[in-house]
C-alpha cells in the first residue's frame, strides 16, 4: 500500500500549522506573577514592541533579582498589577455585555441605524478603556525602574529575542526534514499507517508548542525524525489516565 495523497497532503497541512507556530512569541515563565497570554492584564502586542521603552509585567517579574529590584519597587509593581487587572476584569465585563447588546440589534429584521451605532460607539470606548489601562499599568511599571534597570532588561530582553529566532530556526528545519523524509516514504509499502502516525506526533508536538512546553515538543520532533530515519514511526503513547481511588 502507497502513502496515499490524501494522507501526503494532510500531513503538510499539519507541518505548515507548525511552522507557523512561533516560540518567538511565547511569554516567558511567570511563577506566581500575573497570567500571561489571554490574561486580564495582558497588554495589547502593539505596546510590546522591542522599539517601546515599555516592559510587560511578565517580563519584570521573573528578573527581580537580576535587576536587583527593592522591596518597594516589588510592592509597588505587584500592587499596580493587581489594581490593573481587576479593573481591566470589571471593563471586559461591561465589555462582554455591551457586545451582546450589539448583537440582538444587528440580528433584529429591522434595526434602527442610529440605534445600532450608538451601541458600538459604547462597545468601541469600552475597548479603547481597556487598552487605556493596560498601557497606563506599563507606564507606571516603567516609572518603578531607573534607569540602569530599564537598560539591563533592554538587554535582557534582546538576548531573549535572539535565543527565540535561533529556537525557531531550529524547530523549522526539523519541520522541513520530517516534510523531506515523509515525501520520500510516500512509495514505500505501510504508507497510510505512516501517514497516520506522524499526524498524531505532529499535532502533538503542535500541541505542546502551543501550551509553551517547547522542550516537551522538540524532543517528540527529534524522536520522529530518528525513526523516520530507520524507518517507521509509531503513533506516540497517550497517558494513561490515573486509576480511581477504591
Amino acid at each position: 500500500m502507497v502513502f496515499h495523497d490524501k494522507h501526503l497532503s494532510l500531513l503538510i497541512v499539519i507541518i505548515s500549522a507548525l511552522l507557523a507556530v512561533s516560540p518567538i512569541h511565547a511569554q516567558p515563565p511567570t511563577g506566581d506573577g500575573p497570567p500571561t497570554s489571554g490574561g486580564p492584564a495582558t497588554p495589547p502586542q502593539n505596546v510590546l514592541s522591542e522599539h517601546l521603552f515599555l516592559f510587560a509585567p511578565e517580563f519584570v517579574l521573573p528578573n527581580i533579582e537580576k535587576l536587583d529590584l527593592n522591596d518597594s519597587q516589588v510592592q509597588a509593581i505587584e500592587s499596580n498589577i493587581e489594581a490593573t487587572k481587576q479593573q481591566v476584569s470589571e471593563a471586559q465585563e461591561i465589555l462582554k455585555a455591551e457586545m451582546t447588546t450589539l448583537d440582538q440589534l444587528l440580528k433584529a429584521e429591522s434595526g434602527d441605524e442610529a440605534t445600532i451605532l450608538a451601541q458600538l460607539d459604547k462597545v468601541l470606548q469600552t475597548e479603547q478603556q481597556i487598552k487605556s489601562l493596560q498601557l497606563s499599568m506599563l507606564v507606571r511599571i516603567r516609572g518603578q525602574l531607573t534607569a540602569d534597570q530599564r537598560g539591563s532588561l533592554e538587554e535582557i530582553r534582546t538576548e531573549m529575542i535572539a535565543q527565540r529566532q535561533q529556537l525557531q530556526q531550529r524547530l523549522q528545519g526539523k519541520f522541513m526534514q520530517i516534510q523531506q523524509l515523509a515525501q520520500r516514504l510516500s512509495q514505500q509499502e505501510g504508507g497510510e499507517q505512516t501517514a497516520r502516525a506522524l499526524v498524531q506526533r505532529l499535532q502533538l508536538a503542535q500541541q505542546k508548542l502551543q501550551q509553551g512546553d517547547v522542550g516537551g515538543g522538540e524532543a517528540i520532533l527529534d524522536q520522529t525524525l530518528q525513526q523516520l530515519q530507520g524507518g517507521t514511526p509509531a503513533a506516540p503513547t497517550v497517558p494513561a489516565a490515573p486509576a480511581a481511588n477504591p
